[in-house]
């Protein structure tokens, strides 16, 4: 997937058709063959609109930094393990990992 900013949107979706055959057809730096990917929908881009961005914290003054979660006792163990590629990237082989939160969540400890 490839986000575009640009001034407006004709501009961003020009930027976007040039670099679509780039992206379905050129390998990347650890490809030896020429890929032949495919869009699941047609056309490719998908013209979103203006971008805005703000900072949420910026927005909310609380007390306390917690003050905007509304947990009454929060008990946690994070574990977390070397990653041999970094997270999301086109070898990540595990991004949906944090699924497994939800049936730890059902154990009550003893």
């Amino acid at each position: 997937m490839m986000l575009v900013n640009a001034p407006d949107q004709a501009t961003a979706t020009a930027i976007t058709k040039i670099a679509n055959p780039l992206m379905l057809h050129l390998p990347t730096a650890d490809m030896d063959y020429l890929p032949s990917l495919a869009f699941a929908t047609s056309p490719a881009e998908s013209e979103r609109g203006p971008a805005y961005q703000f900072v949420l914290n910026h927005v909310v003054d609380v007390d306390e930094p917690t003050g905007m979660f509304r947990i009454p006792a929060l008990d946690v163990v994070k574990i977390s393990f070397p990653r041999p590629v970094a997270q999301g990237s086109l070898r990540d082989r595990d991004i949906h990992a944090g699924r497994h939160h939800v049936p730890l969540a059902a154990l009550v400890p003893g």
